[in-house]
């Protein structure tokens, strides 16, 4: 019974040993956050007569960069 409950001890350290974060492990990168104040100055100076596709915001997220677009089609006259 005493090796049993032994046994049992290792496993249990060994998992806590294994699923606590080592200082080697980098943080995860901050979140972004798009306003709504950041989207009504983008849409206020998108060009209204031709087709747009320009950034709201770019961020680095730990070697790749991630980006928030805004399409802009104006409505075709028929």
């Amino acid at each position: 019974m005493l090796r049993l409950v032994v046994i049992a001890g290792f496993i249990v350290m060994a998992a806590s040993q294994a699923a606590a974060p080592t200082p080697s492990q980098t943080p995860p990168p901050p979140a972004v956050d798009v306003s709504a104040a950041d989207i009504k100055a983008f849409l206020n100076k998108l060009p209204k007569d031709r087709v747009s596709d320009l950034p709201i915001r770019v961020a680095d997220v730990g070697g790749y960069k991630v980006g928030v677009y805004g399409v802009f089609r104006p409505k075709v006259s028929v």
